[in-house]
């Protein structure tokens, strides 16, 4: 099972749309718990540290867990991030992927980072929803799906 923790006011359509495709994607069930405050985490600037919302996706998922925030995210060692993953547990953030492509954006780094959680690693192949994205244009260039390789990576090792 995969629990979606949305942070804040999250638009509905955004989190059914990544419902459905973690569905299509993952085979396994979706829960969607009630909207969750910010956690009391550090900042810098306006922008918030990632790693802080892990332990409440931990809390509110029985299995793996993703976060969805409106919130600019950060980890120490980088300007920005999408998104990250520790363990089973994930968050994204939309602040940066606004514009006419966010609910396509929205659902390529969720899948990503539950890949993670699955224990994928980044891919080579720039189509490859495993592919590291450094900017958006990374992200537009690649697919919502795991290539050949990283598909097999995941069945074998977690629905085979």
């Amino acid at each position: 099972m995969i629990t979606i923790v949305p942070f804040e006011d999250i638009a509905e359509a955004v989190i059914n749309k990544i419902k459905n495709k973690l569905q299509e994607k993952f085979n396994v069930d979706i829960k969607i718990t009630k909207n969750k405050i910010l956690p009391d985490t550090r900042k810098r600037g306006s922008q918030l540290l990632a790693n802080d919302f892990i332990p409440i996706i931990a809390i509110l998922s029985k299995d793996y867990g993703l976060g969805i925030t409106n919130q600019d995210l950060y980890v120490p060692e980088l300007n920005f991030v999408f998104g990250i993953a520790l363990g089973k547990h994930c968050i994204i953030s939309l602040a940066r992927l606004k514009g006419n492509k966010l609910m396509e954006r929205a659902v390529k780094e969720a899948v990503h980072e539950l890949g993670h959680c699955y224990s994928l690693h980044h891919c080579p192949n720039p189509k490859c929803v495993m592919h590291f994205s450094n900017c958006l244009e990374d992200t537009d260039i690649k697919e919502e799906n795991f290539c050949e390789r990283c598909k097999n990576l995941l069945n074998k090792n977690f629905f085979s």
